[in-house]
């Protein structure tokens, strides 16, 4: 009989130390779901500005190559007019000698 108290006192500490490897997991566990917690939000964060910024050089790029069609257009434009004037002129026989 004492040996079967003996036994079950000793499976009662077993079982109370598993238990309390237990908590302590369990609050390992939450200290980590806050961390990453903290993670995903900061990466959010940083994704949404990034994103942002991202959208505004994507304006811009177009922007700017609105801009150099623009520019080319009438860069042709004008230089078809000069090369008009440039062979009425005479200038050109100047130019190819």
């Amino acid at each position: 009989m004492l040996s079967n108290r003996e036994s079950a006192r000793r499976s009662r500490k077993r079982k109370q130390e598993h238990l309390g490897k237990l908590e302590e997991e369990i609050q390992q566990l939450k200290r980590d779901k806050q961390q990453l917690q903290e993670s995903n939000q900061m990466l959010s964060q940083q994704y949404n500005s990034v994103s942002d910024h991202n959208k505004r050089l994507c304006e811009e790029n177009e922007r700017i190559k609105d801009e150099l069609r623009f520019l080319r257009t009438e860069l042709h434009s004008i230089g078809g007019e000069f090369e008009l004037r440039f062979k009425v002129s005479g200038a050109a026989d100047v130019v190819k000698k």
